[in-house]
């Protein structure tokens, strides 16, 4: 696959980028605000253009999107809006309204999109899911309660040998947020 990335963020060259290659694809374009700055050299040979021009390349199969958050939605719904799939950093929405206005292009397109949620293997979802959190609403909408952390410090085992917040990282013992981005991602998001 050929991949176009907005913007020249540092997740993207120093993390996206070598896993793109890794798996045998390649980056062919950076869309750039200003395309007149070039590329860092770690993009190798790649095309730089505006977004615009970058989105509207047929030779692109896929778009990676790590622009600033604000960015997210408008710009993943451009990249569908264009036929491209999309991978979108996270958040991949900053309300629940962006969040349906992205859900509605992606499922008007048909076109995949998926969010770059780094921990979604990790063990907090088994603690997670062991506790008894009842029916969580936001109006009409279902939420899911998550804890995000970037780190397994933030976790501690128990002696059943199960992870659990550590007091430490949540001393307060304050509830996980409910992340509602999470639903769509993982099918679950519905009004």
């Amino acid at each position: 696959m050929k991949f176009g990335v907005l913007g020249d963020a540092k997740i993207a060259r120093e993390k996206l980028l070598p896993a793109i290659r890794a798996a045998g694809h390649e980056v062919t374009h950076l869309g750039r605000r200003d395309p007149s700055g070039g590329a860092d050299p770690v993009w190798g040979d790649v095309r730089v253009s505006t977004y615009e021009a970058m989105l509207a390349d047929p030779d692109i199969d896929d778009v990676y999107n790590p622009l600033p958050n604000h960015l997210h939605v408008p710009m993943s719904i451009a990249a569908l809006e264009a036929g491209k799939p999309v991978i979108c950093e996270k958040p991949v929405a900053l309300s629940v309204e962006e969040l349906d206005r992205l859900a509605a292009v992606a499922a008007r397109t048909g076109l995949y999109l998926y969010d770059g949620y780094m921990v979604r293997y990790h063990p907090q979802w088994d603690w997670l899911r062991s506790l008894d959190l009842g029916a969580r609403t936001h109006g009409t909408r279902r939420a899911m309660t998550s804890c995000q952390a970037a780190s397994p410090a933030v976790f501690s085992r128990t002696a059943a040998g199960t992870t659990r917040p550590s007091a430490r990282h949540n001393p307060a013992g304050i509830p996980p947020a409910p992340l509602p981005h999470m639903n769509f991602r993982q099918g679950n998001y519905r009004s």
